[in-house]
């Protein structure tokens, strides 16, 4: 993929927040100039007194604070979210790098869990595509760990991702005349509380990605 993304793509991919919320935070938060303590500032300023609820960005906000704090230099600059995707492609250049993609991972658990919450700590998964001429192939595009796909209807996963660094996939298409075309929106598109760095194509299928 081209290094020579720019701050437009990111704006559309990595820090989508529902546009319904009217609060000055938001719009904050969607600028990726704005300094993180600023954005930070003017959202307790709003919830001041006022008792969080569910669909009004409580929790989109306390994901990206708690994904972008460490993260954000001193001064509260928010990085540049692709930049580990560009250090990763820059060593490989250097150092004629391969990554093994066939390599076999083993789950060791745990499987189970008790949780209080409504999601049992099962993860997320932003976005769902069906191959459109064979039914049994699927994609889906987690918040933070990649793209996934099965070829026997959903018992089995595998990713071609690994090879990137941890990425959020928020939309996946495939072209209907040459399934073998595909595009993937990267970021977390509930909140941006992961990297993005653009739009990323594949022509074999979802193999690899550039």
């Amino acid at each position: 993929m081209k290094t020579s993304l720019k701050l437009s793509v990111f704006l559309l991919l990595f820090l989508i927040v529902n546009t319904s919320f009217s609060q000055e935070w938001v719009r904050l938060f969607n600028d990726p100039a704005v300094n993180f303590y600023n954005v930070q500032r003017e959202f307790y300023k709003y919830w001041d007194g006022k008792t969080p609820e569910r669909g009004q960005g409580w929790m989109i906000f306390k994901r990206w604070e708690n994904f972008m704090e460490p993260r954000v230099y001193p001064t509260g600059v928010r990085p540049d979210p692709a930049t580990t995707y560009k250090e990763i492609k820059k060593y490989k250049q250097q150092h004629n790098d391969n990554i093994n993609d066939l390599s076999n991972w083993v789950s060791l658990g745990p499987s189970s869990w008790f949780s209080i919450s409504y999601n049992p700590g099962i993860g997320r998964i932003n976005c769902i595509n069906v191959h459109p001429t064979n039914s049994s192939i699927l994609f889906a595009g987690s918040p933070s760990g990649g793209l996934w796909k099965s070829t026997n209807s959903g018992a089995n996963w595998s990713t071609a991702t690994d090879n990137l660094e941890l990425l959020g996939i928020s939309s996946i298409v495939i072209n209907p005349a040459n399934p073998n075309i595909m595009y993937i929106a990267t970021g977390d598109g509930d909140g941006g509380a992961t990297y993005s760095i653009g739009i990323l194509k594949s022509t074999n299928g979802g193999l690899k990605f550039h």
